[in-house]
């Protein structure tokens, strides 16, 4: 099982950016972002094989590397979180593996309230 955190908020950007080129394909694959972290850096990319656009982002973590499926429901679903995201990278043998998102939202604000003069 691999694991990275990344800042919620800088993931869906990034998504974002480099999600515009991605269009209908009959290479399926060119439908998707792929994901890559090494050394301490998160890299989005996609491509329509004429045009590649990357992001790239602070990441804590294992070195991993995949390319989702179903890249605009992740994409609709990471709009909304806020602070730390996970993602937990589980291979199931040899011909399998389940992506695992886990978000961990900002904690409380504290509110001070005082008292007038």
């Amino acid at each position: 099982m691999k694991k990275i955190t990344v800042d919620a908020k800088a993931f869906a950007e990034a998504m974002g950016k480099v999600s515009r080129v991605l269009k209908k394909s009959a290479i399926p694959i060119l439908e998707e972002i792929a994901v890559s972290v090494k050394d301490g850096r998160c890299t989005l990319a996609a491509t329509d094989m004429d045009t590649w656009l990357m992001a790239e982002f602070p990441a804590c973590g294992d070195d991993l590397s995949f390319v989702f499926q179903r890249t605009k429901d992740v994409m609709k679903a990471c709009a909304h979180f806020e602070g730390e995201l996970s993602l937990i990278l589980d291979a199931k043998g040899e011909k399998g593996w389940r992506l695992e998102l886990r978000h961990s939202p900002l904690p409380p604000m504290k509110i001070i309230r005082s008292a007038g003069p």
